[in-house]
């Protein structure tokens, strides 16, 4: 068959846009190369349910992130030390580029489109390799307004930290030269923490132009099972979602479908049938699929799309854990530097505990049970809607 004939065809693609009231909403996270911090990520993404996930040091396994549902849009960086994950279906982001170290893309906003950028460098690297690869897409969009998410290991105390060293200097220095604004706030919770050791490595930035939008920047107590704490960013812009609508069939009005698709399914084969041209077969394939959505939309209700839910694995047994878990590191947190050490040593075992069991109810159901097949049509039911079809056009 010549597929030429194709081309250049507008499809009345079934597509609904949705606008939620609620602000764009990022969650930015260290994953700390482990399997148990991915685990967890999803399970809080059902909790606060975020827009755009930013990630640094994520565990990576043959080149996916295991625990990671299918349905969630993943770009990594090429090292696979960075990457920017969209857990909604409904959101439709565009690569802009993938470098050694970071990784950006654009969404669109009802009020702007904002680029999105996550990277990592480590106390190891020369933080100079990826200050140079998001300066490469900062020059290249100016006046565009831009987030950062990213951990690259300096310290400052303009974000949280007693003293300077040469890397958080040479960071303050990239953010000046770019016109770039902290969002960190120096009084915040530490965003990093092994045992009694604290640090703010983790750094959200904005341009300039996003300065208006009313920003909101917050180190979360959401338990991480990372030594690095979730942060959320909250941004005063909605996102306008497009998605496919798909219909609730299995609960009847099939007859009314039929009936309504019916009226005109003789007229239109003939119309196939007398096609002579790659033009009239358009207008009829064009016509045939309009006709089918519009059979459907009086038809049958629409799905509701759930954007993030939780994951299958997880019990009330698990929140209970985890509630436990962090309320013991709220007590270490305030107690008397006297007991402090020996309060995080008792949350450091409830918080290996909770891993264990994660760990375990992960395995009874499987890795790759976090996103379900399709739903596939059985003979049967394809059989019987055939007979009704056949059965609906002799009567035509």
């Amino acid at each position: 068959m010549d597929n030429s004939i194709f081309e250049n065809t507008q499809f009345p693609y079934n597509i609904a846009t949705e606008s939620s009231n609620e602000p764009l909403k990022i969650l930015q996270i260290n994953l700390a190369r482990a399997k148990a911090t991915t685990n967890q990520l999803q399970e809080t993404a059902s909790t606060i349910k975020p827009d755009v996930i930013l990630v640094q040091e994520q565990y990576v396994n043959n080149n996916v992130i295991p625990g990671i549902p299918q349905t969630w849009k993943t770009f990594s960086s090429s090292n696979q030390k960075a990457a920017i994950l969209i857990p909604s279906p409904k959101l439709k982001p565009a690569l802009l580029a993938t470098k050694v170290n970071m990784v950006a893309l654009k969404i669109q906003t009802s009020s702007f489109p904002i680029t999105i950028i996550s990277a990592y460098s480590s106390p190891a690297q020369d933080v100079h390799t990826t200050l140079q690869e998001i300066q490469d897409i900062i020059s290249s969009l100016p006046e565009e307004k831009i987030i950062i998410g990213v951990d690259l290991n300096g310290h400052n105390t303009l974000w949280g930290y007693r003293s300077n060293d040469n890397r958080g200097k040479d960071i303050l220095d990239f953010i000046l030269a770019n016109n770039l604004n902290i969002i960190n706030k120096p009084d915040a919770l530490p965003t990093f923490q092994r045992n009694s050791s604290v640090g703010w490595p983790d750094l959200t930035l904005c341009s300039q132009s996003l300065i208006d939008s009313s920003i909101n920047w917050e180190v979360l107590e959401e338990i991480s099972l990372s030594d690095h704490r979730y942060i959320e960013t909250t941004i005063a812009s909605t996102v306008a979602n497009q998605f496919y609508k798909r219909y609730k069939t299995r609960h009847g009005n099939h007859l009314r479908f039929l009936n309504t698709l019916g009226k005109e399914i003789y007229h239109l084969e003939r119309k196939i049938k007398a096609a002579r041209n790659s033009g009239e077969i358009n207008d009829a394939t064009i016509e045939l699929q309009t006709l089918i959505i519009n059979a459907c939309n009086k038809s049958f209700k629409i799905k509701k799309q759930l954007l993030i839910t939780k994951p299958n694995w997880w019990t009330e047994q698990l929140e209970i854990h985890k509630k436990k878990a962090r309320a013991l590191r709220r007590r270490a947190q305030r107690a008397p530097e006297i007991e402090r050490q020996a309060r995080y040593q008792v949350f450091k075992k409830e918080k290996a505990k909770y891993k264990r069991h994660i760990k375990q109810a992960r395995n009874m159901v499987g890795e790759n049970s976090a996103a379900q097949p399709p739903i596939r049509m059985g003979s049967s039911t394809r059989r019987r809607f055939k007979n009704q079809f056949s059965h609906l056009k002799s009567h035509t």
